[in-house]
């Protein structure tokens, strides 16, 4: 039996760099290495949805963005929320992210719960240092 014959939808191997039919010497483009990226994350999203869970949390910094709810998030022409919260960890990755309709901090309660609770499902210390975009305006 042809070894070639029993594995019809085999992936191609890469060629050499030099190989003028494949590759022909060239670099790909920075939006080409994107997309592979992307269409890579697509397949192990649920993986490291679960992977950044495990992640610490030592510091916590609090964004708030009102672009997206003055460009984006619009229903009939009004704004649907008025801004978009990022909570980020030490290391820049989004451990908490929610929409609020006011500028009330009381709104920030629900998720900081659900954040202190993941940390203490995965055995992992609380945030010892909590720091905002604004802090004149924050409490």
């Amino acid at each position: 039996l042809d070894a070639s014959r029993t594995h019809v939808n085999r992936d191609e191997m890469f060629s050499t760099f030099a190989d003028k039919y494949k590759y022909y010497g060239m670099v790909p483009t920075g939006r080409y290495l994107a997309s592979v990226r992307k269409k890579f994350h697509e397949t192990i999203d649920s993986f490291l949805a679960r992977e950044v869970k495990k992640r610490a949390c030592d510091r916590l910094y609090w964004d708030v963005s009102y672009k997206e709810g003055k460009k984006m998030a619009k229903y009939r022409g009004e704004s649907i929320f008025k801004g978009l919260v990022t909570g980020m960890n030490e290391y820049g990755e989004i451990r908490v992210q929610f929409h609020v309709v006011s500028d009330s901090q009381d709104q920030f309660d629900a998720a900081i719960e659900a954040l202190l609770n993941t940390l203490n499902e995965y055995g992992q210390s609380s945030p010892t240092t909590f720091s905002t975009d604004n802090p004149s305006m924050d409490d």
